[in-house]
């Protein structure tokens, strides 16, 4: 201040992007500094690693959303951003669509300044790969998820959301099937909002996501929030310290929550979730007895009532020489956040989840018939979606939401999924959301091939009804098949929200 305008140099921004790879593939970006751009791809984008870069100032609105239309633009496949440093947009400094991409070991900051929609991060796609990053400093979430699918997040440092808005998650999604996504290992802590803070937070129509062995602290509100409806939602060996208790919202109070499990996790507040949800054990103790958090060592103490209290869950918790598991995030030494430094060495390993759903694209919010196979004279095809179907500004609610898609079923026809790696002798549960447009013409789920005859339930509601199948699978079993059915030639039925845990082997 005080200067000479004249005296001064004064730039102004030109372009949008400062590269634009829309369309290009198997090229190495490496070692360049940029500002006031962004980076461009498209769909047709594959096979580029950018390494090494740092980005300053990559977009600025407070009146528009930038963050699908500037900063850094993710959109192909195959596609890697590892060891950069973005900082400083208005919104999000990267989002990251299509598949297989990867963003490892890097920093950002800064990013959301103007509290938009959209967090300083935005992951939407199909396995995308999200690990060792410290993300930090939003107007509002850290990181959106809402459309990731079949992906993973893991030992990264995510913190102080909020500092503009309220109501907000360190990371948030809704109306999504996150098809097995599993969040993992992530330090979240400080939401800085004075409203309605939350740490890893899903809103209603999230299912089947695992999350297991975080760490939240600092977090005035749920460290955990899941709304409902919610289905298949699993969150196992969590440490929850300083931060508020766990409950779930949902406009039109249906509590609907059916196959989610809070198992094995250490808060310092209570859970206060509908009687179906499965919530134990669990440790609820402001002082639990970690190490030393103030210097973020929440491995146990020696003396912790946490130890040798958990159950074993296949997948996640296993417990050693015979012993129970640990409740909490941190029977292993681990840390999170980048280390430029020290490049951390990244694997994709993860495996089946204990209750997990078996049933792929079970929501169909992939918009298609993947992992279905249809066959019949009539018709099996995609329909639109009520949403949260709670009756939230559009009406009467509905009894469960179908977000974006259902399945729509036109005369006779069947649509059936293969479902591999059951345990032998084992009991499942097999169910779903069925409806009908005539009552005279019912829609069948049903359950094959697990060693007895056909398994099965109707439905001929009108409204939207769950139902259910239970079967024991044979001896030599580990292949079964869940189809739903119609054998009318008129009217139309719909489905949606299917599921079949993965039980632990035992009758």
């Amino acid at each position: 201040g005080g200067q000479d305008p004249n005296a001064l140099k004064i730039e102004a921004k030109r372009r949008r992007y400062t590269m634009d790879l829309s369309g290009r593939a198997h090229i190495r970006v490496a070692g360049l500094g940029f500002r006031a751009g962004g980076i461009l791809t498209d769909a047709d984008s594959h096979h580029l690693r950018f390494e090494n870069l740092k980005g300053q100032y990559l977009g600025h609105s407070y009146v528009n959303d930038i963050s699908h239309q500037a900063t850094v633009l993710i959109r192909g496949h195959h596609v890697e951003l590892n060891g950069c440093e973005l900082a400083y947009a208005s919104g999000s400094l990267l989002r990251m669509e299509g598949h297989d991409n990867r963003l490892i070991n890097c920093f950002l900051h800064d990013g959301d300044y103007a509290g938009k929609w959209n967090g300083v991060a935005s992951f939407s796609g199909r396995r995308q790969l999200i690990s060792h990053n410290t993300i930090r400093d939003s107007g509002r979430d850290v990181c959106s998820v809402h459309g990731l699918m079949e992906s993973l997040i893991q030992y990264n440092d995510l913190s102080h959301a909020g500092w503009l808005t309220s109501d907000l998650g360190m990371t948030y999604g809704h109306d999504t099937d996150f098809m097995g996504t599993v969040i993992r290992y992530n330090w979240v802590h400080d939401n800085l909002a004075h409203g309605h803070t939350a740490g890893i937070y899903f809103d209603h129509c999230s299912h089947n996501a695992i999350v297991h062995h975080n760490v939240v602290w600092n977090v005035p509100g749920m460290p955990l929030q899941v709304n409902n409806p919610a289905y298949f939602m699993l969150c196992y060996n969590n440490t929850l310290w300083r931060s508020g208790g766990i409950s779930t919202f949902d406009h039109s109070h249906r509590n609907e929550m059916f196959g989610c499990r809070f198992q094995n996790n250490i808060s310092a507040q209570p859970f206060r979730l509908p009687a179906h949800v499965v919530t134990q054990p669990n440790l609820i103790d402001p002082n639990p007895g970690l190490a030393g958090p103030d210097q973020r060592r929440f491995e146990l103490s020696s003396t912790s009532p946490a130890r040798g209290r958990g159950v074993p869950l296949p997948g996640i918790a296993e417990g050693t020489a015979g012993s129970p598991p640990d409740l909490g995030a941190c029977p292993p030494p681990w840390r999170a956040g980048h280390d430029f430094q020290n490049p951390p060495e990244v694997r994709w390993d993860v495996p089946e989840a204990a209750f997990s759903n078996a049933i792929r694209n079970a929501a169909f919010e992939l918009g298609t018939l993947e992992c279905w196979t249809a066959s019949g004279a009539g018709k099996a095809e995609i329909g639109k979606g009520n949403g949260w179907g709670n009756g939230f500004g559009r009406g009467a609610a509905e009894k469960t939401g179908t977000s974006k898609h259902e399945l729509q079923l036109t005369g006779k026809v069947r649509v059936e999924q293969a479902i591999e790696n059951l345990h032998r002798d084992t009991k499942y549960q097999l169910s779903g959301w069925l409806k009908v447009t005539d009552e005279r013409s019912p829609v069948t789920l049903g359950v094959s091939g697990y060693g007895g005859p056909d398994a099965t339930v109707s439905c001929a509601d009108k409204g939207w009804q769950r139902k259910t199948v239970d079967f024991t699978t044979g001896a030599g079993v580990t292949r079964i098949t869940v189809f739903i059915e119609r054998t009318s030639a008129t009217g139309q039925a719909f489905a949606d929200n299917l599921g079949l845990p993965r039980n632990p082997p035992g009758p």
